[in-house]
């Protein structure tokens, strides 16, 4: 039995690509995973994904991500050594009129046992998220006026 559950594990996650921290991310993906979406899919060795990692966060910040929580995690253990973790993910975006809009996004992830955590073999994700944060950002924020101007 693992001594975190999935919804421990996708907080660690979460607060690994926040920070950036190479080193966490690491000890949370296998050695090679599966990476779906819907281009297709790819086998991608961990030591390439890390290498891509700075250069991702630049580019979603330029994307106009300005952060990335996990909403929630549905778990369904497989078996004893994987679990299914489905995930959605609420992102705030800096739109083009300047405001912020939040959408949600979604990915599967199978996860393997390893000793007190997972690590991840299988990731799905269910959107193209670079066009996902294009259509976010070409969003127009609404304004709720203040009380007071009424």
């Amino acid at each position: 039995m693992n001594a975190i559950t999935a919804e421990e594990f996708f907080r660690l996650y979460e607060q690994a690509i926040r920070d950036s921290d190479v080193d966490l991310v690491s000890k949370l993906y296998a050695d090679t995973f599966m990476f779906a979406g819907p281009q297709g899919v790819q086998a991608v060795k961990k030591e390439d994904f890390l290498k891509v990692l700075p250069r991702r966060k630049e580019f979603m910040k330029s994307a106009g991500l300005l952060s990335s929580q996990v909403e929630s995690v549905e778990a369904t253990r497989l078996c004893s050594k994987y679990t299914l973790a489905k995930t959605v993910w609420r992102m705030s975006v800096r739109a083009n009129d300047g405001g912020e809009v939040v959408t949600t996004n979604s990915a599967t992830y199978i996860l393997s046992a390893v000793e007190e955590s997972f690590e991840i073999v299988f990731q799905v994700d269910h959107q193209d998220l670079a066009k996902a944060l294009e259509e976010a950002r070409g969003a127009v924020t609404k304004v709720i006026p203040d009380a007071q101007d009424h």
